[in-house]
Formats: C-alpha cells, structure tokens, sequence
C-alpha cells in the first residue's frame, strides 16, 4: 500500500477511536437517568408530576433547572419547596416555561403556591388551557399564571379553591364570561384577570369578596355596568377596569370605598355626571376617568382630596371645572367636546349667518352640527361645518320675516389612535340662538347667543 494511502486510513482510525472514548466518558459522567423510583423525599405522584411540568414546558430551556430531574431530592430542585415530605410551593417566576400545562399537577395535594407568572417580554410562555384539575387543591393559596398565551375559559373548578388570598391570571388569551363561583372565594385578596379577552358582566357575586384589595380587570370586552354592590368592598385599595365597554353612569355609591387609593375607569363607555360623592375617596392618589362619555361639571369636591397626585378626565364631554383643575390635569379643557362659544347670528331676508369661537379641542376630526327650525316647530339638521376648526355656517333657504331657531352642537367620531383610543362617538350639548329673518331688501340684523341646552 502506498504512503499516501496509509496516512489517511491511519488519521481517520485514530479520530474513530478518540470520539469512542469520548463519548464513554460522557456518559460515564451523565450517570443513570433520573427516575422518581429514586426519591423518597415525596410520594411518587408527586414526583411524577414535577417530572411531567419539567418536561411538559421544556426544562431543558429554563433559565436555571438547578437539580431538576438530576438529584433524588426534589424538595432542593430550583423554585420547589416542601413542608412534612410534601411539595407546598412551586416558584418558577420568569424562568423561560414554554408549553402546556399538565394535569398532574392536579396531584400536589398540599400544594400552597404555585407561581408561574411570567413578566418578561419573551416569545412562546404556557400555551394550552388552565388545567381544570388545579381546582383539586384545595390548600393552594396563591395561584399566579400571569404572562403568557393560555387560552380557553377560566375553569369553574377554580370556585372550589376556598383558601386562594391571590388568582392573577392576567396577561394571557382567556376567553369567556368571568365566572360568578369567583364570588365564593372568601379569602380572596387579589383577583387579577387584566389584558385577556373576557367579555360578559362583572358578575355580581364578586360583591362577596369580602376581603379583596385589588380588583383588577382592565383591557378586556366587558360589557353593562359597574355593578353598585362593588361599593361594599370594604377593604378595596384599587379598583381596575380600564378598556372595557362598560356602559351607564358612574355608580356614586364608589364614594364608600375609603381605602381606595386608585381608581380607574377610563376608556370605556360611561355616561353621565362625575359623581361628587368621589370626593369622598379620602385615600385616594389615582383617579382615570378619560376617553369616556361623562358630560357636565368636574365636582369641586375632588379638590378637597389632599392626597390627590392624579386626575384625568380628558376626551369627555364636560363643560366646566372647579380652580383645582389645573394642578391636577392642566389639559383638561383641550381635549373636551362641548359646545362653541359666542354664537351670533347675523339675519338677511332668506339666511342666518351664524358665527362663534371654536372649541379648544380640534384634534380628532369631528364637525360642528347646524339644526334649526321655525318657532314652536322640529328642529331639522342644515349642514355641518368641515371640521371643528370652523367657525362660521350659513342656514340658506329660510323664509323672509320669520322668527328661527338655531342651534350648533359639536360632534367628535370614534377614533382608535392615541392618546385618547375613545371608543365612544361624542356629541356636546347645544348652543343656542334665535333668530328673525328680515323682509326683503333689509339689512342685516346682529342677535346674541341663548344659553347652552341639551
């Protein structure tokens, strides 16, 4: 044989034999694979089911998996803590779990906390739906799922959890009605269910809850109204239900709640006047009630709020403000849709030549409205002016020497972009005005403005 040829035979023989040896060694160095027949720290099911959530959400990912599925006692792996030979808490906040759930966690009897949240931005969390048989344990007393892309229902088997003080399942992809066994939980101190996709009412047993501080349900797609009887919560510090579609007024009975440092309701669908009794909230230090649909007069009772440092009531429909106003929320007025002032009008023989200031707020689109009508007889719409910059509008067509009715009201649509994100499509009151067109060939004649009405 050849030189040339034996070379190469003889490098490749001796890299065959170096990756043999080590390869051996590695696995010498791995020992005997992890099985839960090994442990005797716990019972093999709960081991079994610690083994199933290392696996289930990709262990072998995590940001620290110290001991996990390696040593036999279990009760010294990363984030798990024992109490007499039992799992009591899993504690894996912001640890990269990626996967479902799996139901034998339903085997942790004496389970007390299992703490999964996740509060960093990463791709991938828990997918799958909340094991309903987490509502089998029954000693747990902290259950946080929060950040990541679970889906379904909330399971009502979780009504069953009588000793939870803390349900966060907020920050996933939860569908469905709240469910009103919720109500049940006496123990409950937190209820965080903030950024999924619930829709229905709040259920109106949660009025039970006792003990509850933090009532947290912002950025879903609930609907109806704020149920009254959450002014009985006696012990509530924050009250959240920020982007939803909560309709009706804003219940006064909210003044009860004197340990409410924060209250927010802001953009959603709400009517009618800011309650005075809010001036009641003596602890509170955050109150949001913009990009909603509240008319009338902020209360000068908010200003006898010491402890205030927040107040916003933009993208509404209010019409004035107590002095107060501009240390809490100096762009108060910028953002209201009311009515022009300074109407005038100027009458020729056939027309009305209306004339006013325009409002601050012209951002957003939106128009003034022109309605009029004989004396004593249906308002009809003229026109609308091009934009809420505007600030004159001719009614043609009318009668010679015959006494009108005038009225202008601004309109402001909808509108998805920031800052305001107002679902709602807002309408001032009106400003009014009376008018008598001249006989033909008069001059003009200049009249003044009515009040403002509805």
């Amino acid at each position: 044989m050849s030189p040339r040829i034996r070379r190469p035979l003889v490098s490749l023989l001796l890299t065959t034999l170096l990756l043999s040896l080590l390869l051996a060694n590695a696995g010498a160095a791995a020992g005997p694979e992890f099985t839960c027949a090994s442990v005797a720290q716990i019972p093999l099911a709960e081991c079994q089911a610690l083994e199933a959530l290392y696996t289930s959400t990709n262990g072998a990912q995590w940001k620290d998996k110290a001991g996990w599925l390696v040593t036999s006692t279990p009760c010294s792996w990363y984030g798990v803590t024992c109490q007499a030979g039992h799992v009591s808490a899993i504690e894996l906040t912001n640890n990269n779990l990626a996967g479902p759930l799996p139901a034998q966690l339903s085997s942790l009897a004496s389970l007390q906390v299992l703490d999964l949240m996740n509060a960093e931005s990463t791709v991938g969390g828990l997918v799958g739906s909340v094991p309903a048989g987490l509502g089998s344990l029954t000693q747990l007393r902290t259950l946080n799922l929060a950040g990541h892309q679970l889906t379904g229902t909330i399971p009502l088997q979780l009504n069953n959890l009588a000793a939870l003080q803390v349900l966060n399942l907020s920050n996933n992809n939860l569908s469905g009605a709240i469910p009103a066994g919720l109500g049940g939980l006496a123990n409950l101190q937190i209820l965080g269910l903030n950024n999924n996709q619930l829709s229905g009412g709040i259920p109106l047993e949660l009025a039970n809850l006792s003990n509850l501080q933090r009532l947290l349900l912002a950025n879903n797609s609930l609907t109806g109204t704020i149920p009254v009887s959450l002014s009985g919560l006696s012990n509530l510090t924050q009250l959240v239900l920020t982007r939803n579609q909560l309709s009706g007024p804003i219940p006064p009975q909210l003044g009860n709640l004197s340990h409410l440092s924060v209250l927010m309701l802001n953009n959603n669908r709400l009517t009618g006047a800011i309650p005075e009794s809010l001036g009641n909230l003596s602890q509170a230090f955050d109150i949001w009630l913009n990009s909603n649909a509240l008319s009338g007069a902020v209360p000068a009772t908010l200003c006898d709020l010491d402890g205030l440092l927040f107040l916003d009531v933009g993208f509404n429909a209010l019409s004035s403000a107590p002095a107060c106003m501009p240390l809490l929320d100096p762009q108060w007025r910028e953002t209201q849709t009311i009515a022009p002032d300074s109407l005038s009008a100027a009458a020729g023989a056939a027309q009305v030549a209306l004339s006013w200031s325009p409002i601050p707020y012209q951002g957003d689109e939106g128009y003034y409205e022109i309605s009029y009508r004989p004396a004593g007889g249906v308002f009809a719409v003229h026109g609308v002016t091009a934009s809420k910059a505007s600030a004159s509008y001719t009614v043609t067509g009318l009668a010679p020497d015959t006494p009108y009715e005038l009225r202008v009201r601004t309109f402001t649509p909808a509108h998805n972009g920031a800052p305001a994100f107002q679902q709602n499509a807002l309408w001032s009151d009106y400003a009014a005005i009376s008018a008598r067109t001249q006989p033909a060939g008069a001059l003009n004649t200049l009249f003044l403005p009515l009040i403002h009405r509805r």
